[in-house]
């Protein structure tokens, strides 16, 4: 894998460390539940894209986390059973908040 990919993937993943690190900062300080999982949502989001690229492969250009899984997945099959709750769920709250 070039560089380039790996900075691209680098760059996906702290920015989805940036949204964690947000949903703990309201958390912590407010308790507001809707935007800590609109972030939460987002991190997953971040860190499934960065995971793509690190397979070589160029990201969709999609929000839905059952897609971005689904293709993380064929690089690792067991991506898909371990995460499709946590998907699952961050999409309905993900949702309700949009």
């Amino acid at each position: 894998m070039d560089e380039g990919m790996k900075q691209q993937a680098r760059e996906w993943f702290g920015r989805g460390d940036h949204d964690i690190e947000t949903a703990q900062l309201l958390y912590k300080e407010l308790g507001y539940t809707d935007a800590i999982a609109y972030h939460i949502q987002q991190a997953i989001e971040k860190y499934l894209k960065g995971y793509i690229v690190l397979q070589g492969q160029k990201p969709p250009w999609v929000h839905e986390l059952d897609t971005l899984l689904s293709l993380a997945s064929r690089f690792r099959a067991d991506l898909y059973s371990t995460f499709i709750d946590l998907c699952d769920k961050s999409t309905r709250y993900y949702i309700v908040v949009v």
